[in-house]
């Protein structure tokens, strides 16, 4: 009974051992648990699409006070005149559509015009000298004539009402295509086109 005993207790002895052995083996002798590689798939790329904001392309103009004009040197000195500011650079995107429709302001106010090329440059001069064209328009109300050029200068358009006399506008300062006078043709001493028209 005695030597059953001892055989019991060196088996469990043994077995109790085995178990420390393998719970304080080192990880080099032990084989790692492979854990799955998750690779992440790229985001298709979304596409922004920038809706035009038609209320900003439409002010282009904007009625300014004569009080808040930069101190620059005037082109013109009217004796009456309103005075406009203009984004230039979106008229000119404007401008360059195939049947250009484009608001100015008249004496009456913002008038739109439905403008052509008036046909007076062949291609090649156009080509040659992509700063000036010249149109001629229509206001939707057909009320109102106007003859459009730009230049280096800026924009230089001359209205003709139905019944009534010619005015104008044009670029009140030297050197700044951002502000704009409306004027009729007697409020200058020297009415008429001035010498960017030519």
């Amino acid at each position: 009974m005695r030597v059953y005993l001892s055989l019991v207790l060196l088996v469990l002895l043994s077995c109790n051992a085995s178990k420390n052995t393998s719970d304080s083996g080192t990880d080099s002798e032990m084989p790692k648990a492979t854990e799955p590689v998750v690779i992440a798939k790229p985001k298709p790329k979304t596409e922004v699409v920038v809706t035009p904001n038609k209320e900003v392309e439409d002010r282009i103009w904007q009625s300014y006070s004569v009080d808040d004009l930069p101190d620059l040197e005037k082109r013109i000195n009217p004796s009456e005149f309103d005075v406009w500011q203009c984004d230039y650079n979106v008229l000119r995107k404007r401008l360059a559509a195939e049947e250009p429709k484009v608001k100015l302001p008249t004496s009456k106010g913002l008038q739109t015009f439905i403008l052509e090329n008036s046909g007076t440059m062949s291609p090649e001069l156009a080509e040659k000298f992509p700063n000036i064209r010249s149109f001629k328009g229509t206001s939707t109300d057909g009320k109102t004539q106007a003859r459009l050029d730009t230049n280096d200068e800026g924009l230089f358009v001359e209205f003709t009402e139905t019944g009534s006399e010619q005015f104008f506008l044009s670029p009140l300062l030297k050197g700044s295509k951002t502000y704009y006078a409306t004027y009729r043709k007697d409020a200058l001493t020297n009415p008429g086109r001035d010498e960017s028209y030519e």
